[in-house]
């Protein structure tokens, strides 16, 4: 049976977070910088556990039955309802086995991710900007000025991590590239605790394969460490080439091969 810790309790799951290593978001949780909730199969012992907050992490003991069901059971009733799919991270690889079979009838698509950690910075982004493009930052004032173009898909991305676009300005930062009055990409921190930050970008498709990915990221490598951020990391799927390729052409090394599955 699964038992529900309180926030109050998830310093439980340090040890879970160190197989999670590479996934920022579990120490954020755990810190209390990011919402999340969280079940186990033994609030004062746990060796299995489910992490559900924007994205859902199993990790620990893989061959529990009970607690395997009844993570089918709230995917079923709870987590997946109203959404098209849920990314599942996982730890231990002997998960992987395990949740064809907690998911058994449903879609599973497992797939191959890269994570990346940064490293040294290779470029001057002020340099290397496209003619026409102004690098700028996300802030109130941002918002308030309805002349620019395309700001609904920043707000939908704010909110893939953060509960709102307020909570993102008080607890995280990021970039836009702005080409006239049209968004033309963003480069945003993701699950910030302590020293350390992930980094969520992307660039609209009209302004793809131009430099703007690559000095965008630049410019908000640039900014985390003006923030103090000593960590940062990138993940990314390993079928988009795109993204990796920006990854190391800003200064970022890969660290781990990973797999995730997109449960539906």
């Amino acid at each position: 049976m699964l038992s529900e810790l309180n926030p109050t309790e998830f310093a439980r799951l340090e040890p879970f977070a160190d197989l999670l290593e590479i996934h920022l978001a579990v120490k954020a949780i755990i810190h209390g910088e990011v919402r999340a909730r969280v079940y186990v199969n033994d609030a004062v012992d746990p060796q299995s556990v489910l992490i559900h907050a924007k994205r859902s992490f199993l990790a620990g003991q893989s061959d529990d039955d009970a607690f395997n069901a009844d993570v089918r059971r709230l995917f079923t009733e709870k987590i997946l309802p109203g959404t098209e799919a849920q990314v599942l991270y996982y730890a231990p690889e002997n998960w992987s086995e395990q949740i064809a079979k907690i998911f058994s009838g449903r879609s599973t698509l497992k797939r191959a991710r890269e994570y990346y950690r940064f490293k040294e910075l290779k470029f001057d982004w002020r340099a290397i900007l496209p003619r026409g493009f102004a690098i700028v930052p996300v802030n109130a004032a941002l918002f308030e000025n309805r002349a620019i173009k395309n700001l609904d898909a920043l707000r939908d991305e704010m909110c893939s991590e953060r509960a709102s676009v307020e909570d993102f300005l008080a607890k995280s930062f990021g970039l836009i590239a702005l080409h006239n009055d049209t968004l033309a990409g963003w480069c945003l921190s993701e699950y910030n605790c302590a020293h350390a930050c992930e980094v969520g970008i992307a660039t609209m498709p009209p302004y793809q394969r131009r430099g703007v990915a690559t000095a965008c990221s630049s410019a908000f490598v640039e900014r985390a460490q003006e923030h103090d951020v000593k960590e940062i990391g990138w993940h990314c799927y390993a079928s988009n080439l795109a993204s990796s390729a920006t990854a190391r052409k800003v200064g970022f090394e890969k660290a781990r091969d990973y797999n995730a599955f997109i449960v539906g």
